[in-house]
């Protein structure tokens, strides 16, 4: 049964590694390669955001652009697709109901065109079947809306990093 998520911070809403409330690291800055944690990233790493909701995609462009990414907005998955970020992007943050394709259908997409691409799912309605499968399909985090801006960067921070938050 699929209903509101309950408010931040209730457990079962945040999944997919333990929930960070600070940020343990600064995202990658200009200016070269960084390393962190022994992996090496690329700086200002491309962060696709795909939500149909103009405001919640401009909102999260903004909180990337602010962290130092270089945040790219798509208003649906097919967008997301066919646009070369497909390829570039190091991590992908999307809504889960969207329409034409939502959020699983754009997971299996990806996965099943070997692109392997980290991968958070947010939403507003929490279902804890659709956030299993998320997760046992590879996604890095299954996050319920409103999100955390913290919590939300030191996820795209690690997904980046190849490592769990």
């Amino acid at each position: 049964m699929m209903g509101p998520c309950p408010p931040a911070g209730v457990q079962g809403c945040v999944q997919g590694g333990a929930r960070h409330h600070g940020r343990a690291s600064p995202p990658p800055s200009s200016g070269g390669c960084v390393s962190e944690g022994g992996v090496r990233a690329l700086s200002n790493p491309i962060i696709a955001i795909v939500d149909d909701d103009a405001e919640v995609r401009g909102s999260l462009l903004s909180l990337m652009r602010s962290a130092g990414f270089d945040a790219r907005g798509f208003d649906g998955a097919v967008a997301f697709l066919d646009s070369p970020a497909r390829d570039q992007a190091a991590c992908l943050v999307t809504d889960l109901h969207m329409p034409v394709m939502d959020g699983l259908a754009l997971q299996a997409a990806l996965r099943d065109a070997g692109n392997d691409l980290p991968i958070i799912i947010m939403t507003a309605f929490a279902d804890p079947a659709l956030s299993q499968r998320a997760l046992e399909a590879g996604a890095a985090a299954f996050l319920c809306k409103p999100l955390d801006p913290e919590d939300l960067l030191t996820r795209v921070e690690a997904a980046v990093a190849g490592r769990d938050p």
